[in-house]
């Protein structure tokens, strides 16, 4: 028998699963490159002179992250032979979205793909949940197996989550045009700043937040969703096995010290009215001086990887790896 093209339902055993360190990999993968082409397009374009005819840094951006998001929807295919159901509508959007932005050499279009992205999973979910479907097993099935009643609240909440996050894209990118009306490169750089840094975040607090929703349904290992049905009275599951253990703990006190830093930025932000980068460079510079370390300072090789470093935001950087460890820490 073929395989589907789309990937099966969460519940189905012939479901290929994929790593879930890899699966966070080839989502975001695509979004980073997006933000770094958008902040290093001069030097885009002095590294690639073809691609000086795109324009701005921001079609620039749109062009790498189209091409890198077929890149991360072939390797998922390579990988499982089936392709992910909302990252695939998501590539969807980008190329149909990012095909104009370049056609018509006009970034609204660019801008509004989170929008029309996030509106469409928010009704999609929603919508699912008035036909008795709870898809956001499709999403994270590879983390979390909960039962019915645990993926509806989950699948609700997500829902009304993604079209705050809508709401929220719009208001933006239509303020930061309004606001820097003379310095367009000043409004890409910040709705892009937004888009990497600002919605990864908000989108990791959220989900942390939803810990203790998923670990009230959380499924014993092996059990599928009937059996926790039948039993769920006669037994006490242990969902929380693992939140005492050396590695969600670590993880936990990592994602804690992701947020903590964002909320001085957003202080920062709120109190001086300009947003405060901190990268993993100038961590590395608070902690030891030039004399001990002075490639932090005025690195002489390794160019690129500096600046990597450089505008990789720390706070981000902690989000994800304290997420990642917990959720394998659950897995394990």
């Amino acid at each position: 028998m073929n395989e589907p093209i789309l990937e099966r339902d969460p519940a189905d055993p012939r479901k290929k699963e994929m790593n879930p360190l890899l699966k966070l990999a080839l989502e975001l993968g695509p979004l980073l490159i997006f933000f770094f082409a958008n902040t290093r397009g001069e030097w885009l374009v002095e590294t690639f002179p073809a691609l000086a005819h795109l324009g701005r840094p921001i079609f620039i951006a749109t062009a790498l992250f189209m091409a890198a998001t077929a890149i991360s929807l072939a390797v998922s295919w390579a990988l499982t032979r089936t392709l992910p159901m909302m990252p695939l509508v998501s590539g969807v959007v980008v190329f149909v979205f990012g095909g104009l932005t370049l056609w018509l050499n006009n970034d609204t279009f660019i801008k509004m793909k989170p929008t029309i992205v996030n509106t469409l999973f928010g009704a999609v979910l929603l919508g699912g949940l008035f036909f008795g479907k709870s898809l956001l097993g499709y999403v994270f099935d590879s983390a979390f197996k909960l039962d019915a009643e645990g993926w509806r609240k989950l699948t609700f909440r997500w829902g009304v989550f993604f079209l705050l996050l809508a709401v929220l894209n719009e208001v933006v990118w239509r303020g930061a045009n309004a606001f820097y009306l003379s310095d367009l490169q000043a409004a890409d750089d910040l709705w892009v700043a937004f888009k990497v840094w600002g919605i990864m975040p908000i989108t990791l607090i959220f989900t942390f937040s939803q810990m203790p929703l998923i670990v009230r349904h959380s499924l014993e290992d092996g059990m599928n969703v009937t059996q926790h049905t039948h039993t769920k009275n006669k037994i006490s599951l242990p969902p929380s096995r693992n939140m005492d253990s050396p590695d969600w703990l670590l993880g936990a006190s990592i994602f804690v010290g992701g947020i903590l830093l964002f909320a001085l930025q957003f202080y920062w932000w709120i109190r001086y009215g300009k947003w405060t980068p901190l990268s993993i460079i100038d961590a590395a510079k608070a902690i030891v001086s030039d004399t001990y370390a002075p490639w932090f300072y005025d690195p002489q090789d390794w160019m690129v990887l500096h600046d990597l470093l450089n505008w990789l935001s720390l706070p981000a950087v902690l989000l994800v790896v304290g997420f990642c460890v917990m959720a394998q820490s659950r897995n394990s």
